[in-house]
């Protein structure tokens, strides 16, 4: 019996008994019929057990493997040789596949050689083999499985022989220091991100025999100079050349139908394309940012283009469209649809004015994106919309007649306009999209009219000229951010329609320095004015049925909680007692804040109340520790003295992570009357330099009698006015430092 078959009759027999083992006493005697029929003939034996067995891992030499039927898979490399030679065979059986990571992360090795016979390399199997500069696939090989070679960083060149059918996903990945690939007419399948980032490839010629080639195939391949792909690929897949750089030239057959989704974006050295025309579908943002292209020409075959396709192509002068297409047609250089009712695509090289045809009802999403070069946009009558981003980065754009037709104005319309001074928008408009005007940076002026009943978010953001809003009547919402990032901002006056201002409004318009919050308002975003560093006072109207105002401060209206803080008062500031909670970020970004002295009614404090206050030294707590919940209400990197009255409770050493100082109150003794009507008394108990004597005749209105500063525990003060008043009440208060 051969060497091989004996060892599988003790593996059989092995099996056997352990079965027989576990078996119930009824079953055992069937089992034992069964046991003698495969063993009397060892050949069924080989099919039962031969066949599904993939063996044991076993060595030889430096190398790791396992058989499978009658041949063997290398499954792992353990020696440290620099030079490796897989061998042709292993214990008289063919190597056949070089195993899922059999060699990963074996940096020493400079070189392999893969012995003709060996029809697989699997998943994975040189990944991170870093110092691989040479290696030999021979012409046996059909599948190059996912991650094979990636991040092979010393690979300068690859040959793929014509046996290869299948190269798999990243199958190269970050080869980066790989220049020349030579692929064989044969293979059918180049799978997604197959050479993704393969920075140093210089050129690329894709066989005839290619059907397929995935997704970001050549993503990335900065160094890539031309592509020439043969007639047997249908579709180029989506970001399959995108940012390719250098890539200056692209030959595609007509054999293609379809170009993918960003399948050439932000190749700024691609200085020309011919769409051929067996093309009939181009994705969206298929060239965009392909600064380098002057004229593109769309053959009759293409009756799908898709948002964005040249977009923020700089020097695009010309976009040309056969007279026999179907779906699409130019004039003046300009894409439109067949009927030259929507404009499609402006070139972005077109310098000075444009007049929009009268023709055009719709301007669509991008149309003019990037056109660096315009300044004056003259729009028809007959347009109803402009699409989200239509002025997106028109950066010199100067001037804009919006006509009365227009109804709505979409998401970033006139993003980035940032040469945009005025803009007028009809009565018409009764939508606008989010950031419509955000990061105008030259816009002064903008007048809301009657026919919008809300501000968008972000309408304004980032206006930094933006000196007057004039906002209609009709107005109930302003919406987050609407006018964040506007310094030069002075006055805004919100309508006494308005019921809503978002999280963010006004946040940061250093310029304004009073806020007026009308009686219909019923709700205000966190951090409204936040950042409003020169903001004194926010006066809320007294009809308001949510909020209420007192010293400038933002309460809710039964003043039990404290909504906001203006950021441009100096100095100290008491919360009124009564107050039971202080708002998250209340005094957020208060940079003139010192002191601040809170009552024992407070019994919750927000999150970040106080973070950002960069000048607050000391707060004084007069009770117990209130309620903070786990979120840290001042900056970590804050110094702040924490002072709370002798006798509360809840203190410890910090508070968080600032530090605590129990406080002794001031008491007054020994009120006298001297001659004249002069009161004399003394004030103990002062655990502080600094001490308030004040008084008042009706225990409301509080008179500062005098400031005492000292180091004694003890100290005499009087009072020569009390001649003056019937009757006269006294109180001392500590002045934290």
């Amino acid at each position: 019996m051969p060497r091989l078959a004996s060892k599988m009759l003790v593996l059989a027999c092995w099996v056997l008994f352990s079965c027989h083992n576990l078996m119930s006493n009824s079953a055992k005697s069937l089992y034992r019929v069964q046991a003698r029929r495969i063993l009397g003939d060892w050949s069924i034996l080989l099919v039962l057990f031969v066949l599904p067995w993939s063996g044991w891992g076993a060595q030889s030499g430096d190398f790791t493997y396992s058989v499978q039927g009658v041949t063997v898979t290398i499954d792992r490399y353990t020696g440290n040789a620099t030079s490796v030679i897989i061998p042709d065979t292993i214990a008289g059986m063919p190597v056949t596949v070089v195993g899922r990571e059999a060699f990963r992360g074996s940096d020493g090795v400079t070189s392999v050689i893969i012995p003709q016979g060996v029809t697989q390399i699997g998943a994975n199997a040189f990944t991170g083999c870093t110092s691989l500069a040479d290696i030999t696939i021979p012409n046996s090989v059909t599948i190059i499985g996912g991650y094979a070679f990636s991040a092979c960083l010393g690979l300068r060149s690859i040959t793929i022989p014509n046996s290869v059918t299948h190269i798999w996903d990243d199958a190269f990945m970050l080869c980066t220091g790989l220049t020349n690939v030579t692929i064989a007419d044969g293979v059918a399948i180049i799978g997604n991100q197959a050479f993704y980032g393969c920075s140093s490839l210089s050129n690329v010629t894709i066989p005839s025999s290619v059907k397929s080639i995935g997704y970001g195939v050549f993503e990335g391949c900065g160094s890539l100079a031309s592509v020439t792909i043969g007639n047997g690929v249908t579709a180029i897949a989506n970001v399959a050349f995108r940012s390719c750089t250098n890539l200056g030239t692209v030959t595609m057959p007509n054999s293609v139908a379809s170009i993918g989704l960003s399948a050439f974006s932000n190749c700024p050295g691609l200085t020309n394309v011919v769409i051929p025309n067996s093309v009939t579908s181009i994705a969206d943002t298929a060239f965009w940012g392909c600064s380098a292209l002057t004229e593109v020409a769309i053959p009759s075959s293409v009756t799908n283009i898709g948002s964005r396709v040249f977009a923020n192509c700089s020097r695009l002068a010309t976009i040309s469209v056969d007279s026999l297409n179907p779906a699409y047609s130019s004039a003046g250089a300009v894409l439109f649809n067949k009927d030259e009712d929507t404009l499609i695509q402006y070139p972005g090289a077109r310098p000075g004015s444009y007049t929009v045809p009268n023709t055009v009802t719709n301007i669509t999403k991008f149309a003019f994106e990037g056109s660096g070069g315009l300044t004056n946009v003259a729009i028809p009558n007959g347009v109803s919309k402009l699409g989200d981003q239509a002025l997106y980065g028109c950066s010199n754009l100067v001037n804009i007649v919006i006509p009365d037709s227009v109804t709505r104005i979409g998401k970033e319309t006139f993003f980035g306009c940032m040469d945009l001074k005025t803009i007028t928008i009809p009565n018409s408009v009764t939508n606008i999209g989010t950031g419509a005007f955000s990061d105008c940076r030259s816009l002064t002026r903008v007048t809301i009219p009657d026919s919008l009943t809300g501000i968008p978010n972000q309408m304004c953001f980032g206006c930094t000229s933006l000196t007057n809003v004039t906002i209609s009547g009709s107005v109930r919402t302003i919406g987050d951010a609407a006018f964040s990032g506007c310094p030069s901002l002075i006055d805004v006056s919100i309508p006494s329609s308005a019921t809503s201002i978002g999280e963010g409004a006004f946040s940061a318009c250093t310029g304004l320095t009073n806020v007026t919050i009308p009686s219909s308002v019923r709700w205000m975003g966190s951090r409204a004015f936040s950042g409003c560093i020169n903001l004194r006072a926010i006066t809320v109207d007294p009809l308001n049925p949510a909020y209420s105002s007192a010293d400038g401060v933002v309460f809710n209206k039964n003043k039990d909680s404290l909504v906001q803080y203006p950021l441009g008062r100096a100095g100290g500031y008491a919360i009124p007692s009564g107050v039971s909670s202080i708002r998250t970020e209340a005094f957020e970004g208060s940079p003139n804040l010192t002191q601040v002295t809170i009552p024992g009614s407070v019994t919750n404090i927000g999150p970040s109340a106080f973070s950002g206050c960069s000048n607050l030294i000391s707060v004084y707590f007069e009770d117990n520790q209130p309620g903070v919940g786990r979120y840290a209400i001042f900056d970590p990197s804050s110094k702040v003295t924490i002072y709370y009255r002798v006798g509360t409770t809840g203190w410890g050493p910090t508070f968080f992570g600032q530090t605590t100082v129990p406080l002794l109150q001031p008491r007054l003794e020994r009120l006298t009357l001297l001659s004249g009507n002069t009161v004399q008394g003394q004030v103990s108990n002062l655990s502080l330099t600094n001490c308030v004597i004040e008084a008042s005749t009706n225990l409301t209105d509080w008179t500062e009698l005098t400031h005492l500063t000292t180091t004694n525990a003890s100290v005499p003060f009087s009072d020569p006015s009390a001649i003056n008043y019937a009757r006269r009440f006294y109180r001392a208060k500590a002045i934290l430092p």
